[in-house]
């Protein structure tokens, strides 16, 4: 009866890691849909030509310049007294003497040099018949300039393709404050949850021995390093003290490509940041993710060892 016995046990762990395993395969999924939703986000955002005339796009960027930042607290610099000794040696302009003064100021005058008077020039004056003809002279036609042929306007009609284009942006954007905090969710959630169902293969698979130990707690604690990497930690504190989340949300995303396109003027590491950020960053994500599968895989494959091929 025991051998029998302990079959049917192995049996019952086998399937709890089989119910196990679908789990895991529907968030593993789930997470890989939202990394690539997110990198497709980000690729549009870049470059998307007019994107950044939309209104409600440049209404968001004036908001978040033309947040108050602290005043500056100016100390005065401190004032310096003069010594005792050198305001006892300057002359105060009470106790000068007058006569001293006058003397002075006539000094200065001797020594300004001498200008000649200028005589002045007699113009002969118009008599009363020269000014009345002066007045009823007609007055001078403006010469008429060239006639040119009239040519057509040369503006072209607009394009009804523009205002189109116009309207999708701005739906575009505006449907960004939806799909961002939905990503996130998806992702931060799916991520989690993957985690504690590994973390019950490990419980199912220690009570019932079973092999594959190794390679199942390995991709447990991989996925411990996926959740960190997914939870948004810069939500919650500044964004220079912390490693921020692999998922952003669409103020995050305006400011970071506003610093860098679409006319400003940012230093080389401003760039190398931003592309750090929102390519490399989901990638490394993204090989995290992959090993955490690997490793599940490899434990299966330990668990459920190919049946022998039977000799002919």
């Amino acid at each position: 009866m025991e051998p029998v016995q302990h079959r049917q046990s192995d049996e019952t762990y086998r399937q709890a890691i089989g119910a196990l395993r679908r789990a895991k395969k529907v968030l593993w999924w789930l997470i890989l849909v939202a990394l690539v939703v997110d990198l497709a986000i980000f690729f549009t955002v870049r470059f998307w030509s007019g994107l950044e005339a939309v209104p409600s796009l440049q209404a968001e960027l004036r908001q978040m310049r033309s947040q108050p930042t602290p005043p500056r607290v100016e100390v005065p610099p401190p004032a310096i007294e003069p010594a005792e000794d050198e305001a006892d040696e300057t002359p105060s302009a009470a106790a000068t003497p007058q006569y001293l003064t006058v003397l002075a100021s006539l000094a200065q005058a001797d020594a300004l040099p001498e200008v000649e008077p200028v005589e002045p020039v007699d113009e002969p004056a118009q008599t009363a018949d020269e000014v009345v003809d002066e007045l009823l002279a007609p007055a001078p036609q403006p010469a008429e300039p060239a006639t040119q042929p009239a040519t057509p306007p040369t503006t072209l009609p607009a394009s009804p393709q523009a205002p189109r284009t116009g309207e999708a942006a701005e739906r575009f954007f505006a449907g960004l404050g939806v799909y961002l905090p939905l990503v996130l969710m998806t992702g931060l959630v799916s991520a989690t949850l993957l985690m504690f169902v590994l973390m019950m293969a490990v419980k199912v698979a220690l009570v019932g021995r079973l092999a594959g130990m190794g390679a199942l707690m390995s991709s447990f604690l991989w996925s411990l390093l996926l959740l960190a990497l997914v939870v948004p930690w810069q939500l919650a504190f500044p964004a220079p003290a912390v490693l921020p989340g692999v998922f952003f949300s669409r103020a995050e995303l305006v400011a970071d490509t506003a610093a860098v396109t679409w006319g400003a003027q940012a230093a080389w590491y401003v760039h190398l940041l931003y592309w750090l950020r929102y390519l490399v960053y989901p990638l490394v994500v993204g090989v995290v993710w992959w090993i955490v599968h690997r490793r599940f895989a490899q434990a299966l494959r330990e668990m459920y060892p190919p049946a022998p091929e039977s000799p002919e």
